[in-house]
């Protein structure tokens, strides 16, 4: 991807090192281990990050240790997310009364995060928009 945005190949090589360094990830180790709530960010909308590529950052979160397991990530971008933001009055979790935008996967996420790559219906306010 970085290439098609015109991404030197130095550059694309300095991140992949930077990226791969597990001691660039021990501070946030540290303070999830801590019971610091870390949360899912991304750059989605940059040039070089796409808006639906989140299965590879999450899968990469459990790998360095940010987060425990495939459950704590999809917690980072559901429930835990929703109490950073102060919102999980509204959001974060189905419950009756709160925003009911959803995604129907090919797969359990969490067994393979990856399957939320496989979205076969989309519901956002509880209205089927895709599927």
């Amino acid at each position: 991807v970085a290439k098609k945005f015109g991404i030197p190949d130095w550059k694309i090589e300095e991140r992949q090192k930077a990226v791969a360094n597990p001691a660039r990830y021990e501070g946030l180790v540290r303070a999830a281990k801590a019971g610091v709530p870390i949360v899912f960010g991304t750059d989605a909308g940059s040039p070089a990050v796409e808006h639906d590529v989140i299965a590879p950052e999450l899968a990469h979160m459990v790998k360095v240790g940010v987060c425990r397991d495939n459950l704590d990530a999809l917690a980072s971008i559901t429930v835990r997310a929703s109490r950073v933001s102060r919102m999980e009055q509204v959001i974060g979790t189905l419950e009756t009364g709160k925003a009911a935008d959803l995604i129907v996967v090919d797969g359990n996420p969490d067994q393979d995060l990856f399957a939320l790559e496989r979205v076969r219906m989309t519901f956002v306010n509880g209205k089927r928009m895709h599927g």
